[in-house]
């Protein structure tokens, strides 16, 4: 292959002038990566911030002598110690100025974002903890003669955060001139009264977790070694180099370059330094938390993951299947890299052939590559279209051994062909994909790879080839098990948690605190619990079922054919079976499925929700604002009870909403996504309500029923507070019940338990109503309304598919 090919060339300053090459290091093209290690740093340092901002009120005897013994020295000293202090804003400073002659953005951008973010952190942490330094000096009784300390020191923090997070920017010489300059400027702090030594240790903390969160977040070259790092341990090993490239394709951990010897051989290199440890660690726990099979097992020696690599390469090259010959694997150089050096393959990898000259025999092979692979329990790890080359001489073979594992389960096994049938089904088509595997693996083989055709089952890899992974890999699905003559199986479950069961749990949690933050100063419910009045409480109960029928009226005026009323009423009462059960979905499955047994198609029994979600967005506004306008002033919201609980959760909720619409739109990728999966929904509800349009009938039934269901909801929260003696107005109960109601939509729990009780309590006491009563009241509106309707919502659920509706 040849070497440009490869990689893009290192730059050198013969090739790269720059203004200022005494203070700057060179940083080549690709060189800058996010860092592993950086995560792990910043959870270091979050962990010394929390204790030493817990230890902030303590002025313990240990501080007492470390700071006895650092201001012991005379005053006649401290202009020294205020150049000390003072040197380190300086050199943030100095490389400001540099980064811009030299035009390094990327350095500017990340010295900024450093120092920004510092303040703010240092802000909050001094708001929240500043007060008990003073006390605990008081209690102490310190003399203080001089300084003003602070927890933590702004100043200090804000200056070594950003030469911290400028310094893999800089030179070896520079870098450790920097650190010297940090410990010159926090010993000069305690010394001039800044802050304490606890405090001090805090700010420098601070500094260094947010230093590694900017360069994790906008990259750093401090994970790349420089070429001359590389040449030297590659001497070491006895391979001298004439060029040396990095390669296009970087893994997570280590960096990967691509050399030329001076006899003209090519050879790929994979360096592994410290990151590679944390890289595999992360991994580990990753994948340990979010699935079942964690995946390969961890070492924790980077000079034996190169020797492991090497040793699957040679067990690889022993069952059959064509991989890079092992050249060299060791540690070497200066600072103590592994390196493992392998021959070229040559020839292009599958990603970058057309699809005409992966033929027949080309796919043959490389299925049979990765069936000796498996003859000798070897898992490749990540079969991805990259790691599958096509040699010259038109047969394959496997790079990237970094994921493989020796004696693997047959489910990794499987894994694997899953993997390359998903990658070649996207390049040259399902059809021949699925017959190209069955050649090999054969139909009984076939039926264990099937059940792993799932995008959480294939590696990142692998699914950013995919342009629409889901409905691909249900299509080889279906296909594969067409042509075997077998049932579609049922998926396997290889999550341990998914996103939605943290979200519920989240939200749950977030509803029980809630809870919690209303009752915390409540003592005597129970004796308004002990006398209601139950007129109005059968009264509640009956009115409180109404909103079901306001809501099948809804639903028949939201598409264009007829539908029996009967029915559709009970798929409202069954809804509130399936979505305690299955949440949304749920729900989503039982309307889609009832309008195809009354012969719709899917696309309107889509958009009709759609449809009947904007109408009930329209109605709840219009009602709310009127609301609003007339009874604004009834509202006191410095009384919503449980601390402000309530009122505290609109502002998280308001500011959230507010960062994700600010994400979807200032993130590309993210509005593109977001953008894909409404355009279909919001196109088939405008040719609904287009089919709509003509009928005016259908438009009173789709916002009269909306408009309906809200005015029920707020009758029965007024019936509720009569069961125990008080009312409210109608509009300002539309209010209180909009509010809670958009808490629930938005917290991840099923009729969002906890937070609309949690709202409805904050709303009826910010309206006047004693906090007991609104207690009481609540409870018994959620019974009738979300606890206890699944019952008969499940009696509904079975009618409906007694009488074939489902």
């Amino acid at each position: 292959m040849a070497r440009r090919r490869w990689a893009r060339p290192v730059r050198t300053a013969a090739t790269r002038p720059h203004v200022l090459p005494t203070m700057f290091s060179i940083v080549p093209d690709g060189a800058v990566r996010r860092r592993p290690s950086d995560i792990v740093r910043v959870v270091a340092a979050a962990t010394v911030v929390a204790i030493t901002a817990a230890g902030a009120g303590e002025f313990s005897a240990l501080e007492h002598d470390i700071y006895d013994f650092l201001t012991a020295a005379p005053s006649e000293l401290d202009w020294l110690f205020q150049i000390g202090y003072w040197l380190l804003p300086a050199t943030v400073v100095g490389i400001i100025v540099g980064a811009s002659v030299a035009r390094r953005l990327r350095l500017g951008v990340s010295v900024a974002s450093a120092t920004a973010l510092t303040l703010a952190v240092g802000l909050a942490l001094d708001g929240a903890v500043g007060e008990q330094t003073a006390d605990a000096l008081s209690r102490a009784g310190a003399d203080l003669t001089t300084g003003a300390p602070d927890y933590p020191p702004i100043a200090l923090a804000m200056a070594a955060a950003a030469v911290l997070a400028g310094a893999p920017y800089l030179t070896r010489p520079t870098r450790r001139i920097v650190h010297v300059l940090v410990l010159v400027a926090a010993v000069s702090a305690i010394v001039l009264v800044e802050g304490l030594p606890v405090a001090v240790l805090g700010a420098l903390a601070l500094a260094w977790g947010i230093a590694s969160a900017v360069q994790f977040a906008l990259g750093t070259p401090a994970g790349t070694p420089s070429s001359s790092e590389v040449t030297s341990a590659l001497r070491d090993l006895g391979i001298g180099v004439a060029v040396l490239d990095l390669a296009p394709e970087q893994e997570w951990g280590e960096a990967r370059y691509v050399i030329e010897t001076s006899d003209g051989q090519q050879f790929a290199v994979s360096v592994l330094g410290r990151d590679a440890i944390d890289a595999g660690l992360l991994s580990k726990i990753t994948r340990f938390i979010w699935y079942k099979n964690s995946g390969p097992t961890l070492i924790l020696s980077r000079a034996q993951q190169v020797e492991h690599r090497a040793y699957l390469l040679l067990l690889a090259e022993r069952s059959g299947c064509q991989v890079p010959d092992v050249v060299a694997a060791g540690v070497a150089g200066e600072l103590g890299h592994a390196l493992l050096v392998t021959e070229q393959l040559g020839g292009r990898s599958f990603g970058e052939v057309d699809e005409a000259v992966l033929t027949d025999e080309v796919l043959d092979h490389a299925w049979e590559n990765l069936a000796h692979l498996h003859d000798a329990r070897l898992s490749h790890g990540n079969v991805s279209l990259r790691n599958v080359v096509l040699l010259p001489s038109g047969a394959t073979g496997l790079v990237d051994f970094s994921r493989a594992s020796s004696s693997a389960s047959a489910e990794r096994l499987a894994l694997d062909s899953a993997e390359l049938l998903a990658g070649t089904a996207a390049a040259i088509g399902v059809p021949r994909a699925v017959e190209a595997a069955r050649r090999t693996l054969g139909d009984e083989h076939m039926k264990d790879v099937l059940p792993l055709l799932q995008p959480s089952a294939l590696s990142r890899e692998v699914r950013h080839t995919l342009s629409k992974p889901r409905e691909l890999l249900s299509t080889v699905r279906s296909q594969a098990a067409e042509r075997t003559g077998t049932p579609e199986p049922e998926l396997t479950e290889l999550r341990r948690v998914s996103p939605t069961s943290l979200a519920m749990a989240a939200g749950a949690m977030l509803g029980v605190y809630l809870l919690l933050g209303e009752l915390a100063d409540v003592r005597n419910v129970g004796d308004v619990f002990s006398n209601p009045n139950w007129g109005w409480l059968a009264v509640c109960f009956a009115v409180s079922q109404t909103p079901q029928f306001a809501g099948a009226v809804a639903m028949l005026g939201s598409v264009a054919a007829p539908l029996p009323l009967g029915p559709v009423t009970a798929v409202q009462f069954a809804n509130n079976f399936t979505g305690l059960v299955g949440g949304t979905v749920a729900t989503t499955a039982l309307v889609v499925r009832f309008f195809q047994k009354q012969g719709l198609a899917v696309a309107v029994a889509v958009s009709s929700g759609v449809l009947n979600t904007i109408a009930a967005m329209i109605s709840q506004a219009i009602l709310l604002t009127v609301g609003l306008l007339t009874h604004a002033g009834d509202f006191d919201l410095g009384s919503t009870g449980g601390d402000g609980g309530a009122a505290s959760t609109a502002i998280v909720v308001i500011l959230a909403v507010g960062g994700l619409s600010g994400a979807i739109l200032l993130v590309p990728r993210l509005r593109r996504r977001i953008s894909a999966k409404l355009r279909p929904q919001f196109a088939a509800a405008r040719d609904n309500l287009r089919d709509l349009w003509g009928d005016p009938r259908k438009a009173l039934q789709l916002f009269g029923g909306n408009v309906a269901s809200q005015l029920l909801f707020a009758i029965t929260l007024n019936a509720a507070l009569h069961v125990y003696g008080t009312s409210l107005p109608i509009m300002e109960l539309v209010v209180i019940n909009s509010f809670a109601s958009l808490l629930g939509g938005v917290a991840p729990v099923p009729g969002g338990m906890g937070v609309i009780e949690a709202g409805l309590i904050g709303g009826f006491t910010a309206a006047g109503v004693p906090e007991t009563t609104a207690i009481a009241a609540t409870f018994t509106a959620r019974a009738f309304t979300a606890y206890l309707p699944p019952i008969w919502g499940w009696f509904s659920m079975q009618w409906l598919r007694h009488h074939d509706y489902l």
